[in-house]
């Protein structure tokens, strides 16, 4: 019965077991030796009276004891409750939250939340060139600037992301022991690596490019691995990244229907429908979408009226060849390669700046909607 009442609270488990195992012990020491003892006084007092009455009379006390006999029972349960109850209540066990001092600004930016004004929570679709677009496409369209949208959980993106976090600890390891060793060979070495130096001077407004590791630059070519750390250390890498995959794979079994259906599942089916239109007719090369200038609205196009917009912007320029872009590369890598020299980067740093076989980036132009115009089928400027 205990055991039951328990489970019938809907407890966690270490709750449960705690306040089985302390309510148990108790229990067995006193409850059951009392039990045991009024049982046998009990069965003694039947055997008397069982001499003394018929049987039609020694029935009806059989009753009226059984009855005795639950309503204590009832009293007994209704008390372990209550003092479940009160135990649950105590303090430490009362999970505790910690507190954040939340910041309300940084630097005169208000970090606080604001409230999304009407006008950007619709979107208005500018349509150029005379293209029909359906229900499902305009819902698609009329989703307000940056809709997140949640792709489908991947299992290599984390593997990645486990490991990138394993290499940076890694490295901190290796420079700390190398430092550590270093300094007491040497107590007056001022050398130590330090990740987070900083290369720009609030104060002064200044740059000091001899602070800049060539793993804080975004486009850093060689990319070194760190050597294994002590054994301790990568068994605690180990068994974390084992933790974090049972999660990832509990998570996956409880979503599997709906990730097996779709991977952007906050979109509703008419949306969905749409974003599938636009793709197909974007990739048959029947429309192309953009965003507008400074409002950050869609703005669909045929390729034709696209094209000519954009004429005003490319009709002076000059065609470059090959031989051109490879000797203006050769120039701005001899520039970069001076002001290197002149800041003193150091020389992994330095060859990160320089650049060979760049592909050229696409050129393309963007609806500017907040100015004037009267021909809507040719659309404003670009």
């Amino acid at each position: 019965m205990i055991y039951n009442t328990v489970e019938a609270l809907n407890l966690k488990k270490g709750q449960a077991s705690r306040l089985k195992r302390i309510l148990m012990t108790n229990l067995k020491s006193e409850l059951y030796t009392h039990l045991a003892t009024k049982d046998k006084e009990k069965r003694d007092a039947l055997a008397k009276v069982k001499d003394l009455l018929t049987n039609q009379e020694f029935k009806q006390l059989k009753v009226l004891l059984r009855r005795e006999s639950n309503s204590v029972w009832n009293m007994c349960v209704q008390h372990f409750e209550e003092k479940l109850t009160w135990t649950i209540q105590l303090p430490y066990n009362k999970k505790t939250t910690k507190q954040f001092v939340k910041t309300e600004s940084i630097d005169g930016i208000s970090m606080n939340d604001k409230p999304v004004e009407d006008d950007q929570l619709t979107s208005n679709v500018r349509v150029y060139g005379g293209v029909q677009l359906d229900t499902n496409e305009l819902a698609a369209l009329e989703l307000p600037p940056k809709f997140a949208t949640y792709n489908k959980v991947s299992k290599i993106s984390i593997l990645s992301d486990i490991e990138k976090c394993f290499t940076k600890l890694r490295w901190r390891t290796h420079f700390n022991l190398n430092h550590n060793h270093n300094h007491n060979q040497n107590p007056d070495t001022q050398y130590m690596p330090d990740y987070n130096r900083c290369f720009y001077d609030k104060s002064d407004m200044s740059f000091d490019m001899k602070r800049v590791y060539p793993t804080n630059l975004p486009f850093n070519k060689r990319v070194c691995m760190p050597p294994y750390t002590d054994a301790a250390l990568e068994a605690k890498f180990t068994l974390t990244k084992a933790k974090i995959l049972s999660a990832f794979s509990n998570y996956t079994q409880r979503h599997i229907q709906e990730r097996s259906i779709n991977k952007t599942h906050d979109l509703n089916t008419k949306i969905k429908k749409g974003l599938n239109i636009l793709k197909r007719r974007i990739k048959n090369r029947e429309i192309v979408c953009f965003p507008t200038d400074k409002s950050g609205r869609m703005s669909v196009d045929n390729i034709p009226n696209y094209i000519s917009n954009m004429q005003p912007h490319i009709r002076d320029m000059t065609e470059t060849t090959t031989l051109e872009y490879i000797e203006n590369e050769k120039i701005v890598n001899a520039h970069m390669g001076m002001w290197s020299i002149i800041l003193q980067s150091e020389k992994r740093t330095a060859n990160n700046f320089l650049t060979t076989n760049n592909e050229i980036p696409p050129l393309y132009g963007l609806r500017k909607d907040h100015k004037s115009h009267t021909d809507h089928i040719l659309g404003p400027p670009t």
